[in-house]
């Protein structure tokens, strides 16, 4: 069985389109544990009405912590062999939880290709070179989506593994990153089996920078920290110098902003963007991509030379 958990808050228009595509499945061996994270709309009506009508759809209520800790109360209750985790607006293939279900005993996780979709923009995110999975995901060389993967249940509470609750974005690579330093087997499909669909007014398209945000660099951090003396060490350093500079992208594009992250941000570029000179590092795409993002406009530059 697949323990679909799904966190919500605020999600009364697009939850029942995610519910729908759970009911069209092929295979029924499923329970979704349905997450209200504090929601102020009729999310919670929403869920009421599917759970009347199927038994194996349950409800959970909560104080909003986040989408982390929804995802962990989610871990508490699954009884299924697999966990799944989908948010609220996006769809699945009617295949998948056969599909997971399929899969052989000795499979710890299940990965697989998937789309994004927007107003403006379609994406395919394909599995080119499984046998690099995890540096190419450090990397961004290959994506993996946090519902692009199922994961046994057993292999979950064996380490154990969950997502870190004072973190709010970049939650999701942390518990992946988590999940490969315990070296699963694994299974990669080239098969679309899941709809990543990217709504305005989603904390993805937020402009506001803050603290929240801000969390992700943390999250980077103890991903790297994590993968010291490993084969994956330079690459997750990599990944942090880039998030730390993308941030300070965001920090000096965003009207709203708190200002006192301004000192902290220093800090972590003088610490791991600056070190990667001492290193001897010579990730020529990091530095390419590093090189883009600064040129994007000169006062950016100018911000980023003064840190030094």
């Amino acid at each position: 069985m697949v323990s679909i958990i799904i966190p919500c808050y605020n999600v009364e228009d697009t939850l029942p389109f995610t519910i729908e595509s759970i009911l069209k499945q092929t295979d029924s061996n499923w329970e979704i544990l349905a997450v209200n994270d504090g929601s102020t709309d009729m999310t919670a009506e929403v869920i009421k009405k599917y759970a009347n009508n199927n038994p194996k759809i349950k409800l959970y209520s909560k104080k909003n912590g986040g989408v982390s800790s929804a995802r962990n109360l989610g871990l508490k209750y699954a009884k299924g062999d697999w966990i799944y985790f989908l948010d609220a607006d996006d769809l699945i293939d009617s295949y998948l939880i056969e599909t997971i279900n399929n899969q052989p005993n000795d499979t710890d996780v299940m990965i697989f290709e998937f789309i994004m979709e927007s107003n403006d923009h379609y994406r395919h995110y394909k599995l080119t070179n499984p046998s690099t999975l995890f540096r190419d995901y450090l990397t961004n060389k290959q994506t993996i989506h946090i519902s692009s993967l199922a994961t046994r249940r057993n292999f979950i509470e064996k380490h154990p593994i969950s997502f870190d609750e004072q973190t709010h974005y970049g939650e999701d690579r942390e518990f992946i990153a988590k999940l490969f330093t315990f070296k699963p087997s694994y299974i990669c499909l080239n098969k679309i089996l899941f709809k990543y669909q990217v709504r305005e007014g989603s904390a993805m398209t937020s402009r506001n920078y803050n603290s929240r945000k801000f969390s992700s660099i943390l999250a980077s951090e103890r991903t790297y920290k994590s993968l010291i003396n490993t084969s994956e060490e330079r690459s997750a350093l990599a990944v942090l110098a880039f998030t730390i500079v993308r941030h300070l992208k965001m920090y000096n594009e965003f009207k709203i902003k708190d200002t006192e992250l301004y000192p902290k941000l220093k800090e972590y570029v003088q610490k791991y963007v600056q070190g990667l000179h001492f290193y001897g590092f010579g990730h020529i795409e990091f530095y390419t991509t590093v090189a883009g993002i600064l040129a994007y406009n000169n006062k950016l530059l100018k911000l980023f030379l003064h840190l030094y």
